[in-house]
């Protein structure tokens, strides 16, 4: 590792744990909202992943003008992926509380241990969301992908990722 890797790293890290710790906090103030998904929520909740997903569809259809066949293919590649992703997520709500639980009692060893199966865990839920991006993409057509790629990264904060990048 070079000499300025170092404190990059060191940066990184420290950055991260920030944001985890935010997190927990955040969990702290709010008990009442669950760390993981239930099974039976309610499709009308408008913070349940599947509203969210509904309304994605709806809005991925209308602004690429996607067609049935195409729509039917999103949901089926979805459809197929649903398991794992609920399993990542509430993988990573649970390694979440692990380190929310560690850092209240001060245990600094569970704490580098639940940050580093935290990590783990939100790459792997990294990895099953861009295979969903690229099953979501698999059909269209060029230029509705290219559109696709333009409505989906709109909202990211410069320097996270841009067209420039």
């Amino acid at each position: 590792m070079s000499r300025w890797e170092r404190p990059m790293l060191l940066f990184s890290l420290a950055l991260n744990a920030a944001f985890i710790s935010m997190a927990a906090m955040q969990h702290v103030a709010h008990p009442e909202r669950p760390a993981q998904f239930a099974p039976d929520e309610s499709p009308g909740d408008r913070r349940s992943p599947r509203h969210r997903r509904a309304q994605r569809r709806a809005a991925m259809g209308r602004e690429l003008g996607m067609d049935r066949d195409q729509l039917r293919h999103l949901d089926q590649g979805f459809d197929a992926m649903r398991p794992e992703l609920r399993a990542a997520r509430e993988r990573v709500g649970q390694q979440r509380f692990a380190y929310k639980e560690a850092l209240m009692r001060g245990d600094g060893g569970a704490a580098r241990t639940a940050v580093a199966d935290l990590s783990r865990a939100q790459t792997r839920l990294d990895s099953l969301c861009a295979e969903a991006m690229l099953r979501e993409t698999a059909e269209l057509r060029p230029e509705q992908r290219a559109h696709y790629v333009r409505w989906t990264f709109r909202h990211r904060a410069p320097g996270r990722f841009t067209e420039r990048n």
